[in-house]
């Protein structure tokens, strides 16, 4: 699922920085929900709205960078204004950098994992940069898989409810199908005799089928027969 992934990511992250309060989160832009970490460990959705992160939603995917620094935008932003709301948001988050995960095969960003800061001041390192944008293809993997997985059981849970719906239609048509053999009776007898008995339910067919036994008792019970079908009232 989708909130375990997220807690496997950012677990290690924020114990990485120090402070196990550091704010830690995962945006899914494209589900407008976001995951953030509580003091257990454990991630949390709830809702969000593209359109108020959209400066660093923006600068990444213009960037097609995997990784956004703070520290190294800060002496950036003092001749680049485009560069501030970008910074803004960073600092707003308490996050050191921004990992972008792409979309493997639209090459979109996927999601975005917000580093955080914790007790950290220094600036990230080459090394440590390039150790984040390994765990950028890797993740971008597992969420890949993850989504995929979320959306096989979908599938497959949809499956069930029409497999149910169809069964319960067929066992209703079934039982319609067994009252109306039951109300709608082909009676078969030979006039005049009583070895099969039939109802009728309007006071029509009961003085029809006296007419027709007074008629069959004068003709005699030998020159024919006769076939009645009735059908019941609804109930």
């Amino acid at each position: 699922r989708t909130d375990e992934l997220a807690s496997a990511l950012l677990a290690p992250l924020r114990d990485a920085s120090g402070d196990l309060r550091a704010p830690a989160s995962m945006w899914l832009p494209d589900e407008e929900v976001r995951f953030a970490l509580d003091v257990a460990g454990a991630a949390h959705g709830a809702p969000f709205v593209p359109a108020s992160e959209r400066a660093l939603l923006t600068y990444l995917r213009a960037r097609g960078a995997s990784v956004v620094a703070a520290e190294a935008l800060r002496p950036l932003a003092v001749r680049r204004p485009e560069l501030r709301p970008v910074l803004a948001t960073l600092d707003a988050n308490g996050a050191l950098v921004a990992l972008a995960l792409a979309e493997p095969e639209a090459g979109g960003v996927a999601a975005v994992l917000l580093v955080p800061r914790g007790r950290r001041r220094g600036r990230v390192t080459a090394e440590e940069a390039l150790a984040l944008q390994g765990l950028s293809v890797r993740a971008s993997r597992a969420l890949a898989t993850a989504r995929a997985l979320e959306r096989a059981r979908s599938r497959a849970v949809e499956a069930e409810r029409v497999a149910e719906r169809a069964d319960g239609a067929r066992l209703d048509a079934e039982k319609r199908a067994s009252q109306a053999q039951a109300r709608c009776a082909l009676s078969v007898r030979a006039p005049g005799s009583m070895r099969e008995a039939w109802v009728a339910y309007s006071a029509a067919a009961r003085e029809l089928d006296k007419a027709l036994a007074a008629s069959a008792r004068a003709a005699g019970p030998a020159q024919r027969t006769r076939c009645l079908l009735y059908t019941s009232p609804s109930p």
